[in-house]
């Protein structure tokens, strides 16, 4: 398990593959600009007059370690592309630890547990998906957080970072609502059940008023950014519903067909050995979330595989608390290792994995030329969009 962090921690720093856009321009790529006033580009989801994404969720990730570093180093003479670059990807990867840590606490079996996390911290998507900064980085590890948390204040804080980070977090996070709301107003235990109505209330008055609170603190964030005055309330999570509910908007990102999630995007992030495993044991608590997330997320017929981030944990619990993992042999091992080293050196290493390292030798060369107030024009051609800040 050890070693298996360390890999993680050298594809957090070395592996330069390019999975999507959106891994640096719906995060660092904002905050850098904000923090250090680096070039950047502002994609749609960050336009003014009708903002998709929360200011929120890319400062408290990407944005604190930038304010770190803009405090203690000089930002012209020390902070290179590079330190930048892996400045995201260590706090990602941090972040990430936080999925280990939701298996410690959902899998009660000590062996079956070890177990657990030898399959997590061996799968591609770890060294991949999760040390980058997606959106889908953050709202999986948030599910998990969730799932793990049975203290009402967290959860309260945790759904709305949640929320504000990925509206489609409320399709993992209803199922966890709905088993909260049965314990509270349909107890089992005698106890409880003679217990007044207004106490049960009274138990989900303090999350209820976290929720409105941090919600309104973020709102209130939110349009002060985008709008510099509070005289129209930024709602983001509404613009985002409202944008992608729009037929015409999701053709200009793809249409794919409402399958695509359960027999190509699952297999890919889950893995086929785990599926064998784990759809046989799904447990009532966790089985609610599985299904109902992939119903909404499939009635989208814009599908891509880091949507179904989040389901990776719920698949390592189910095949950790059946059992059934510890009976394992070699076929299931030999495929499941085959299977992740093949996709985490296609996603880590090869996939637009010239990009980033050119833009770390573009700003050496320029630099060494001196071209301080001369325009300076690059062409990529047949890549994906260069992160400016990188520059």
């Amino acid at each position: 398990y050890a070693g298996l962090l360390i890999l993680r921690a050298c594809f957090a720093i070395f592996g330069t593959g390019y999975i999507h856009p959106d891994e640096y321009f719906q995060n660092g790529e904002v905050t850098a600009g904000r923090i250090f006033g680096f070039h950047e580009l502002r994609t749609w989801e960050w336009d003014p007059s009708f903002p998709v994404r929360s200011i929120m969720p890319p400062f408290l990730t990407t944005g604190i370690p930038f304010l770190l570093a803009k405090l203690t180093l000089d930002v012209e003479q020390s902070l290179s592309p590079s330190l930048v670059f892996r400045l995201e990807r260590l706090t990602l990867l941090g972040i990430s630890l936080l999925l280990d840590y939701s298996i410690s606490v959902l899998v009660h079996n000590p062996q079956s547990r070890q177990y657990a996390l030898l399959l997590l911290a061996s799968s591609h998507v770890m060294h991949t998906f999760q040390i980058r900064p997606f959106s889908n980085s953050i709202e999986a590890v948030l599910v998990a957080m969730s799932f793990s948390n049975v203290h009402l204040n967290i959860l309260a804080v945790l759904c709305v970072i949640g929320t504000f980070t990925r509206v489609t977090f409320v399709a993992f996070a209803l199922p966890i609502g709905w088993q909260l709301f049965r314990q509270v107003f349909l107890p089992t235990s005698t106890r409880l059940r003679t217990s007044p109505w207004h106490n049960q209330a009274l138990a989900l008055f303090l999350p209820a008023l976290t929720v409105a609170l941090i919600s309104l603190a973020v709102i209130l964030t939110d349009t002060y950014y985008f709008r510099g005055d509070f005289s129209t309330l930024v709602v983001t999570p509404l613009n985002f519903l409202s944008y992608n509910l729009s037929p015409k908007n999701l053709a200009e990102h793809g249409i794919h067909p409402r399958w695509l999630h359960l027999f190509v995007n699952l297999p890919m992030m889950v893995s086929p050995p785990l599926l064998w495993l784990g759809v046989p044991n799904l447990q009532t608590a966790t089985i609610y979330a599985f299904l109902f997330a992939m119903t909404v997320l499939s009635i989208q017929p814009h599908q891509e595989p880091r949507f179904l981030s989040a389901l990776l944990v719920l698949f390592v619990v189910f095949a950790a608390n059946s059992g059934n993992l510890l009976r394992t042999g070699r076929i299931f091992w030999g495929t499941w290792i085959t299977f992740n080293i093949l996709l985490a050196f296609i996603f880590g290493v090869l996939h637009q994995g010239g990009v980033v390292p050119s833009l770390f030798h573009l700003h050496e060369r320029i630099s060494a030329l001196d071209f301080i107030d001369t325009a300076t024009h690059i062409i990529y051609w047949k890549t994906y969009m260069p992160p400016r800040h990188l520059l």
